[in-house]
């Protein structure tokens, strides 16, 4: 998947700051919910997903 706006956007349209967005992807990265590529695509991890909802 890929994202189609910078984390900045993301920030604002959901109304967190950046930095805290960017821990929670961070926390996602480490619990393997999703993992961070090149080009700004994230993968995420179905089961993961599903263990948390």
């Amino acid at each position: 998947m890929k994202l189609t706006h910078t984390l900045t956007q993301l920030s604002e349209y959901i109304n967190v700051t950046r930095p805290a967005l960017s821990t929670e992807f961070n926390k996602m990265e480490k619990e393997g919910i999703l993992k961070r590529k090149e080009g700004n695509y994230i993968e995420l991890n179905r089961k993961a997903i599903k263990g948390v909802l």
